[in-house]
């Protein structure tokens, strides 16, 4: 028939040692095993086959193991159907619940083997690719919320959509920066286009930055601190957890309480150190605010000007959402100072590399 059919969690025969189950404590393991699993059925499958799997899972990261290991082996995904998901049959369930409890919809995938070599694709470009089929689809959605779809099973269903688009290109898809877009900083971003989709424009952060930064403005941009609960509740679907955040330096846990730590301190540190350290926007614009303010002791035209500054495009976005929405007065004052520097710097950048390009070819024609 040309079509095969996948079962990721195998019967209570297999040996669990040699299950590539997601609960196996060997996650590599399970990836490993998964990736041998489809590269066994795009070898038996015809070129014009279809592989259907469904999976269920309430977090990113087992997410991120099944489709890595997918397109790893040959395939694309073609199609994502929501299909009422399996009664639960687990102790203390709930008659009549379905699934985790949480979507009472899988998501049916179908893939199809990769022929070709996927083509370069920009993230920003995708963004607006995905954004008006996601509202296309949420439109034709929203008429069935009422007699069955909840906001979750929605939620999944678009996000099964938008990753369509992402996997015809996998590996060729980059950054603004030109950085390769992973699985896991793709889910991130699909989360946050879904998030975008359900507030409004100023309620939410620049659109362009990256997931992360994008989900630390939009817990504690207007918040200098927040219970720990409350911390796991919110970015609850987006894939990322306290602990990553707290790994950047930009939040601390006290008494259970989650404080964001000041701008202030952030640059203190940051001044003593490499400026090519500073990797993310929220870091460069941190540095930039503080350098900014009354006293900070950096003449911050100077530092622009220097060779070893190499500001992501991304930044000028976050000072402007600080300059205007930042609950404090002194912050919005330095961020407002540091964006009309850091445009300044970047124009004349751009006029000096015209310049020099100008010099360039009147060294040519000189030669001619």
């Amino acid at each position: 028939m040309g079509s095969t059919a996948v079962a990721l969690h195998p019967d209570n025969r297999t040996p669990e040692e040699k299950e590539a189950g997601v609960e196996n404590p060997a996650e590599s393991f399970y990836q490993s095993a998964l990736t041998e699993c489809w590269r066994q059925c795009n070898r038996v499958l015809r070129d014009g086959g279809l592989l259907a799997f469904t999976f269920h899972h309430a977090a990113d990261e087992p997410w991120v193991q099944v489709l890595e290991s997918l397109f790893e082996a040959g395939f694309y995904l073609e199609a994502a159907f929501p299909v009422r998901g399996d009664e639960t049959k687990r102790e203390g369930s709930k008659p009549g619940t379905f699934g985790s409890q949480k979507t009472e919809y899988d998501i049916v995938h179908v893939c199809r083997k990769r022929l070709e070599s996927p083509t370069q694709m920009s993230w920003p470009k995708m963004r607006q690719w995905v954004k008006s089929e996601l509202r296309r689809l949420k439109s034709l959605l929203q008429i069935y919320r009422t007699r069955e779809l909840t906001d979750g099973d929605i939620r999944v269903i678009l996000r099964g959509k938008a990753l369509e688009f992402y996997s015809r290109h996998y590996g060729q898809v980059f950054t603004s920066e030109l950085e390769p877009l992973s699985i896991r900083d793709a889910l991130l971003g699909i989360n946050q286009l879904l998030d975008e989709e359900n507030s409004q424009p100023g309620e939410r952060p620049p659109s362009l930055i990256q997931p992360m930064a994008y989900q630390f403005l939009r817990l504690f941009g207007s918040h200098p601190s927040l219970g720990r609960d409350e911390v796991g509740k919110r970015p609850r679907g987006t894939g990322i957890v306290q602990r990553e955040l707290e790994q950047k330096g930009w939040i601390e846990e006290r008494n259970k309480i989650v404080h964001r730590v000041p701008i202030l301190e952030r640059f203190n540190k940051a001044r003593q150190r490499p400026r090519k350290e500073m990797k993310t926007e929220i870091d460069q614009a941190h540095f930039l605010i503080g350098a900014a303010m009354p006293g900070s002791g950096v003449n911050l035209e100077e530092e622009l000007g220097r060779d070893t500054w190499m500001a992501r495009r991304s930044v000028e976005a976050v000072l402007d959402w600080y300059a205007k929405t930042a609950p404090e007065p002194e912050i919005q004052k330095a961020a407002t100072l540091a964006g009309n520097l850091l445009r300044m710097s970047l124009e004349q950048n751009r006029t000096k590399l015209k310049e020099e390009q100008g010099y360039l070819f009147d060294d040519l024609n000189d030669e001619e």
